[in-house]
């Protein structure tokens, strides 16, 4: 099973908030809570954020609820109950507030009070739904009426939690594992899944410039949700192609295999499954001997075994990347110094006409063979190599030694310099 992230030490910026938060829905599922109208904190339930060991306190403005199992019967709070209107009525409530205009809200004039503004409406929003899902668990309706409550549930926690709340954050956690455990597979289950791995997902783009756990969170909750709801293919494909992708960004590889096996193992006949097969191979080159080569755009052959003796570097390209030419050019320069006996550059253009790598080519002025197939259903994307090694971003530089062993398939404009004076002695 997947090590669960703890938010405590993943999240150090979000401060806890004062006691509005209201309960988990751990707690909103029990027929009654099991907690006294006292407003005793409890501390014997630890939340269910990912490895978290602290004590999550979850509370409502009247009493504190404790993450209590589901077999507690002991009867609500009176004032916990929702209005007489039942669920469609708190589900119709919930609708009719997201739809309020915040501007005639009192200090809506003032732009600094809007994020305070929509705290505050989805702190309301937490409270009315967590209540409708009390009231749905009670009365055992039915699996839409308890999707809509924990949608709506979901979204308000999952924006309070990307404010900094802490408590809301440990709460969306909770959610997900309480659905999935109560009501495995269930759309209810799906939605407060997905929260998670949406508040993972924005906080990998938000931090992982300075740390990488997020993204690991992202790939790891990704996986979960994937292999917990095979079937929600829309969502399940393009989450595990993103973590994926985000793991090869910052060569946590191991984890990017583990996301592109699982598409190849959940997906095979999809073309998502095809193309994680290639990228799994391609992962995987590092220290193998590289098969490689394809017609060149000058209408000869280019195989890799004929360069054993010296150095390769393959670079994949697009005309259509901003700067390209002035990239291209720095590799050029960095490579020049060596002999051809030395080092040999080989280009993949990933265009798909003649006249855009012509021109590339000679703004860039360079003079490096260009792989590019005669048959233009072959190109770009489509090429052979391409396909084959799952080539996903461009610019990419891949180095092979003398002996055809690859070296690395990820090295980065910067490093080139570095890396070919280790190789070329």
């Amino acid at each position: 099973m997947e090590s669960k992230v703890n938010l405590m030490r993943l999240l150090p910026s979000l401060s806890a908030v004062p006691a509005l938060g209201v309960a988990s829905l751990a707690a909103a599922l029990l027929v009654g809570c099991g907690g006294s109208d006292s407003g005793t904190e409890t501390s014997n339930a630890a939340p269910a954020n990912a490895g978290s060991t602290a004590t999550a306190e979850t509370r409502t403005a009247e009493v504190t609820l404790p993450t209590a199992s589901i077999g507690n019967t002991a009867q609500p709070a009176a004032e916990a109950e929702p209005a007489a209107t039942g669920t469609q009525g708190v589900i119709e409530q919930i609708t009719t507030l997201m739809r309020q205009p915040l501007a005639g809200a009192e200090g809506a004039d003032d732009p600094k009070r809007i994020p305070q503004l929509i705290k505050q409406r989805n702190k309301t929003i937490v409270d009315m739904a967590s209540r409708g899902v009390l009231l749905a668990h009670k009365n055992n309706e039915s699996d839409e009426v308890m999707h809509q409550l924990v949608q709506r549930l979901s979204e308000a926690r999952l924006q309070l939690a990307l404010q900094g709340d802490q408590d809301e954050a440990e709460s969306l956690y909770s959610d997900a594992d309480v659905l999935q455990e109560q009501h495995p597979g269930s759309k209810a289950a799906m939605e407060a899944s997905y929260a998670v791995v949406r508040f993972a997902n924005t906080n990998a783009m938000r931090y992982s410039q300075n740390n990488t756990e997020w993204i690991t969170e992202f790939a790891r909750r990704a996986r979960t949700f994937c292999e917990a709801f095979p079937s929600e293919q829309a969502k399940t494909l393009p989450l595990l192609l993103a973590a994926g992708k985000s793991c090869e960004g910052y060569n946590l590889t191991e984890e990017a295999k583990l996301c592109y096996a699982q598409i190849l193992e959940q997906y095979p006949d999809t073309p998502q499954g095809e193309q994680a097969k290639g990228v799994l191979r391609r992962l995987s080159l590092t220290g193998q001997t590289l098969k490689f080569g394809g017609a060149t755009y000058g209408g000869e052959f280019f195989n890799i075994n004929q360069n054993r003796g010296k150095v390769t570097a393959i670079v994949y390209w697009n005309s259509h990347i901003g700067g390209i030419q002035e990239t291209l050019k720095k590799i050029d320069t960095i490579t020049s110094k060596y002999e051809d006996s030395q080092l040999q550059v080989i280009g993949v253009s990933l265009d798909d006409e003649e006249l855009q790598l012509e021109v590339a080519v000679g703004d860039a002025g360079i003079s490096w063979p260009q792989l590019f197939d005669p048959d233009a259903s072959k190109r770009g994307w489509q090429h052979p190599v391409v396909k084959y090694y799952g080539v996903l971003n461009v610019p990419s530089i891949w180095l092979v030694d003398a002996n055809g062993t690859v070296v690395s398939t990820n090295t980065s404009e910067a490093d080139l310099e570095t890396k070919l004076a280790e190789l070329i002695k």
